[in-house]
């Protein structure tokens, strides 16, 4: 896909919304232990100098009367359809206190996100005929528990946001008015998902869902891979021993003492007797050193899995940036790439876009070493040039 860089920076007129995100991890970080939190305040969305481009939240629960200024957040309630709609003036944003308002509704994450994981994930795909595959509809599980293989519980809706956004894309017909248009596509053409501070690490771990009913995926806004990439859900971890660096093994008296692989996988590896307290042992390919929930020692007299060699780990699909972007012919004519949605061929011409956003708990970057990180996060989206 070819990105203008520079478009990205500078915009132009009736192109650009942009969805901002900002983050601070507190608590305890390891994913898998108890009662691990990660905050994140909502800056908001904005809209760049744009008329063409409008942007909205759906809800069920009016929102409006939370304003503290009691100003409805300078939004428009409009009803269509039987769905209510929360209108931002065409080339005006969503203010972070708008979003969290509505979050405060919703019965998800307003200020937290716990990590999680969709476990295994196929993303589909979009052909060069523009064909859709569409992604595996997502479903988030809690963390695995200590000595449990498979975690299958669902994960505490407080543990992630979700939100629904709604667009409208305006033009000017032949009689000097400005009407919706239906067929249009709104892409994502930037991210920004970079850390406060430079040692750490903790953005690479956020994923954004996309849902408008037509397609879906995943996508990794941290991500600088070319092509579409994936997460292992499955491995060797340290959970229950908070004191020493071991992976874990099964407790049971008179059992073996295997070591425990945890999360989704399919077939059978075999372990070797291990007589002596290994080294760091990293099994699971972090590439990193120091000892962490992904990053342990084999404790001695365990049967111990020092490869995963018979064995096939689930994997956690993700698009990325350069993946789905469209390609732009340099004057703002954007083709093919993956669009988040399209405005509809009826008489009410909007797109919808459901969003979930979470921390993949089997990203190694979920470590208590990223323990007060934060994170910035914005999409950009961006309509062709009319």
């Amino acid at each position: 896909m070819k990105l203008n860089g520079q478009r990205f920076l500078l915009g132009a007129l009736g192109l650009f919304t942009a969805a901002s995100f900002t983050g601070l991890i507190t608590g305890t970080l390891a994913w898998y232990a108890s009662n691990s939190r990660a905050t994140v305040a909502y800056e908001g969305t904005s809209v760049r100098e744009s008329e063409q481009l409008q942007i909205g939240l759906v809800s069920d629960r009016d929102f409006l009367g939370l304003d503290p200024n009691n100003e409805d957040f300078k939004l428009t309630k409009e009803t269509i359809g039987g769905e209510d709609y929360y209108w931002a003036k065409p080339g005006s944003g969503l203010s972070g206190a708008t979003i969290s308002a509505y979050l405060s509704l919703q019965n998800h994450a307003t200020n937290t996100l716990e990590p999680v994981t969709s476990r295994v994930y196929n993303t589909g795909s979009v052909a060069i005929d523009g064909t859709i595959t569409k992604g595996d509809a997502l479903h988030l599980y809690h963390a695995p528990k200590a000595y449990t293989p498979l975690e299958t519980g669902d994960a505490p809706t407080n543990a992630y946001c979700a939100m629904t956004f709604a667009f409208r894309v305006w033009r000017t017909n032949a009689m000097g008015e400005m009407e919706a248009t239906a067929d249009q596509s709104i892409w994502i053409t930037d991210t920004a998902a970079h850390p406060t501070d430079p040692s750490y690490k903790i953005q690479k771990a956020l994923r954004c869902y996309f849902d408008d009913g037509r397609d879906r995926f995943i996508l990794n806004p941290g991500s600088t891979e070319t092509t579409k990439g994936q997460t292992a859900v499955a491995g060797l971890l340290n959970l229950s021993s908070r004191d020493s660096d071991y992976y874990d093994f099964d407790p049971t008296l008179g059992s073996d003492h295997e070591e425990i692989i945890y999360g989704d996988y399919t077939g059978s590896a075999t372990p070797v007797d291990n007589p002596t307290d290994s080294e760091l042992d990293d099994v699971n390919g972090t590439g990193q050193t120091d000892p962490s929930t992904f990053l342990a020692k084999h404790a001695a007299g365990t049967k111990a899995y020092t490869s995963f060699a018979g064995l096939t780990l689930g994997q956690a699909e993700y698009e990325t940036l350069r993946s789905i972007a469209p390609d732009d012919d340099g004057s703002g004519h954007l083709s093919k790439g993956r669009p988040v949605c399209i405005t509809a061929n009826d008489a009410a011409k909007i797109a919808t876009v459901d969003m979930t956003v979470w921390l993949e708990g089997w990203d190694h970057t979920v470590i208590n070493e990223e323990l007060s990180s934060g994170f910035n996060l914005g999409l950009q989206f961006q309509i062709n040039r009319m």
